[in-house]
């Protein structure tokens, strides 16, 4: 059993080492609501948005394609300036609980724009499955599309739709996909400090780790030749 334990370090550190590269990547698509939205608190002619974070376990966003499998939240903001609400929606990319989609969300090769789009339709969740931080409140049950159809977000005090037609579902019209802090956290993780006074530690790699680890192991083996 000592024997294999270099060997578990080293295997420990580059599993340590593919985890601190992977990242979960976030795109938006921003509109416009339109005219004579019945959800309170929600007016005509108002910006909003909408914010898909996904995962793969990839590391960039270049020639990259994320299934519906791979959502893990939804993010939806409006409101009126200064008063917005953002309604967060933890996704797990099950069947049960997206109520249709197909398709994939595909970066070109240099991950600077996107290339394909998923379509995806939320309905009768429970308001429970969403945090919500701002003045508006959620009623249950609570839908919302993005397929091109006119109505983007609805729950039981009302609905808005898009003044374009709906979300849409062309790649050209959403984001460049962007590296994020977290599952439900869109804060881009390239975002320098504030301040901008304090230089970052620059962080080991992943051959840098694999070397460590190995040299670990090799460490390992050295003592126990030496205590046989």
């Amino acid at each position: 059993m000592p024997v294999l334990a270099p060997a578990f370090l080293a295997a420990a550190l580059l599993a340590a080492a593919s985890a601190a590269q992977a990242a979960p990547f976030a795109i938006t698509y921003s509109g416009t609501v339109a005219a004579n939205p019945s959800l309170p608190g929600v007016q005509g002619g108002e910006a909003y948005s909408v914010t898909f974070v996904m995962d793969s376990g990839g590391t960039t966003a270049a020639g990259s394609r994320w299934l519906l499998s791979d959502l893990r939240c939804a993010i939806w903001r409006f409101g009126a300036a200064g008063q917005r609400t953002a309604l967060t929606h933890p996704l797990t990319g099950s069947a049960t609980q997206i109520s249709y989609g197909s398709g994939a969300a595909e970066a070109n090769a240099a991950g600077t724009a996107l290339t394909g789009m998923f379509d995806i339709g939320i309905y009768a969740a429970p308001a429970t499955d969403y945090t919500v931080s701002g003045p508006i409140d959620l009623g249950a049950p609570v839908s919302w599309n993005v397929n091109g159809s006119a109505t983007a977000f609805a729950d039981a005090l009302g609905s808005f739709d898009d003044a374009g037609g709906g979300v849409p579902i062309d790649p050209q019209r959403w984001s460049r996909p962007v590296a994020v802090a977290g599952a439900c956290d869109d804060t881009p993780v390239s975002a320098p400090p504030p301040g901008g006074g304090a230089q970052p530690v620059p962080a080991l790699g992943l051959p840098a780790l694999a070397l460590l680890g190995l040299g670990a192991a090799g460490l390992g083996m050295r003592k126990l030749r030496r205590h046989s």
